[in-house]
């Protein structure tokens, strides 16, 4: 996998982007993407994907944000899945717990193509009185007890090499 690791790191143009917001292991309505290019390299033991805003490649400014997720082999693909839950107070003093998942994957493919899939669920759970943490986000997660909130997959083409 260290290997594949390493071919896989580089700048990728999205050529396609599909965006369901139902379904989220359906590719939906093809959609503009908003950037035009996206970055995968090497993090600790995985990979990182980053946004890169820019219309060509001198000028782009790559963006992964401070929980970015890391991607880890898995069966051919590599995920990585991130959980958060928050409290909130309603306007008539019930507190919510508002729970929020997303997995980030990427499929290798042929010809130095990638798929990216960004896959987010959430819920908010109403007069809550238990442990609203990340932990039941995971656990509302795995139990498919969360709803889909959009699912983009992308088809990217590597126009450049990430050189270590």
């Amino acid at each position: 996998m260290a290997a594949e690791n390493t071919e896989l790191q580089g700048i990728y143009e999205v050529k396609i982007a599909h965006l369901n917001e139902t379904h989220c292991d359906r590719d939906g309505r093809t959609v503009d993407y908003a950037s035009r290019f996206i970055r995968v390299k090497n993090a600790d033991s995985g990979l990182n994907i980053a946004i890169c805003n820019g219309h060509s490649l001198t000028d782009l400014q790559c963006m992964s944000g401070y929980r970015s997720t890391t991607l880890l082999p898995t069966e051919g693909k590599w995920t990585g899945y991130q959980h958060t839950a928050r409290l909130s107070n309603a306007s008539n003093s019930n507190t919510k717990c508002q729970l929020h998942a997303l997995r980030r994957s990427i499929l290798p493919m042929k010809g130095n193509f990638i798929r990216y899939e960004r896959t987010d669920w959430s819920e908010t759970l109403q007069d809550f009185i238990a442990e609203c943490n990340e932990e039941m986000a995971a656990e509302y997660q795995v139990s498919q007890s969360l709803k889909c909130d959009s699912h983009i997959s992308i088809i990217g083409f590597k126009v450049m090499d990430l050189v270590e």
